[in-house]
């Protein structure tokens, strides 16, 4: 599979900030928030089913 990447600005905080504002509008969520080698990130999914991690700026 295959997910469009949506990088923010910002440190972990601004990632989880985008996570709880995301989750409380019932969005599909396959990954909730942790840290991987890149930062911290997570995975939802749009109604298509298109996969979008969502992380920090790099």
């Amino acid at each position: 599979t295959s997910e469009i990447g949506l990088m923010v600005p910002g440190s972990a905080e601004a990632v989880d900030a985008m996570y709880a504002r995301w989750a409380a509008k019932g969005v599909t969520v396959l990954e909730e928030p942790h840290d991987d080698v890149f930062g911290r990130t997570f995975v939802i999914a749009d109604p298509d089913g298109n996969l979008i991690r969502v992380s920090p700026v790099d």
